[in-house]
Formats: structure tokens, C-alpha cells, sequence
């Protein structure tokens, strides 16, 4: 497995919210296992979600049901580091940036996903012009609702 030096969005998220667990249920209501394409980030999602059902969500069990020194590390180095702590809103807003971003990025790959799709369909038949045109109008729906979560991280 290999360590970054830097973490992307979705590391960042899962390793803010194991410092600070408070913050775990946002992320909870705002995120899904599905929303995670780094295989770290989406690992301790699927950590912090098994500790949270078994009604161990702390430190030391996140910790222990990582199967990799090198994540354990990591997870240590970040939160010793104190990036992750400072004011509650400080932390929040580090929490919430990223959701937003990890949002998007899953819409974008939705968005592609679908033209992809589209892009197969020659609309010769009825049946793939009615096809075409839900297509359509979920594209129009992500690219709403993408413009929204853009706006928010641009505030």
C-alpha cells in the first residue's frame, strides 16, 4: 500500500474525522462508502463505520482494525501533527469543505458515467429517443446540482 506524502480530499475527510469523532455522524449523513475511489479513504470509512455499529468508535479501535502499519502511521503522524485540531468551527469547516468536495467529485463521475451512456445510444429507434431524454434530464439534474456544490465550496 502505498502512503502519500499529501493527503487528497478524501483521506483528509476520514482522517480529520478520526481526530476529532464528534464530527462522524456528519460525514455519515453526507457521505456513502460509495462516494470513496482512494482505497485508503474508502478503507477507514469502512473502519470508522464498523467501529460506529459496534458501538466502538473511538480512537483505539479505528487503530486497531487497520490492517497496515503504514495507515496506522499515517493516521498518527496526521493527527499528532495538529492539523486537525484547533476550534470547533475550524475543524468543521475542514470537515465540510471536503464533504463538498468528495460530492463532487462523485457527481462528476456520475455526470461522465451518463454521457458515456449517452453517447452509445444512437437515438434511432423511439425507445432510445425516450431513453436519451431521461438522460437528458438526469445530466440537466447533476449539472444543477453539481453548480450548487460549486457554489457552496466558492461561498
Amino acid at each position: 500500500e502505498k502512503i502519500p506524502r499529501t493527503l487528497n480530499v478524501e483521506q483528509r475527510v476520514v482522517i480529520a474525522v478520526i481526530a476529532n469523532l464528534e464530527f462522524y455522524n456528519l460525514v455519515r449523513s453526507s457521505l456513502s462508502v460509495d462516494d470513496f475511489e482512494d482505497a485508503i479513504a474508502k478503507n477507514l470509512y469502512i473502519i470508522l463505520e464498523e467501529c460506529y455499529r459496534e458501538n466502538a468508535i473511538n480512537y483505539e479501535s479505528i487503530l486497531s482494525k487497520c490492517n497496515s502499519a503504514a495507515v496506522q502511521n499515517l493516521i498518527a503522524q496526521r493527527v499528532a501533527s495538529g492539523e486537525f485540531s484547533g476550534s470547533v468551527e475550524h475543524v468543521q469547516k475542514i470537515i465540510e469543505d471536503g464533504i463538498l468536495g468528495i460530492q463532487c467529485i462523485t457527481l462528476e463521475r456520475k455526470r461522465r458515467n451518463l454521457l458515456n451512456k449517452m453517447r452509445l445510444l444512437k437515438g434511432d429507434t423511439l425507445e432510445e429517443r425516450q431513453q436519451l431524454e431521461a438522460m437528458l434530464t438526469d445530466k440537466m439534474a447533476l449539472d444543477y446540482e453539481l453548480l450548487n456544490k460549486k457554489e457552496q465550496i466558492n461561498g
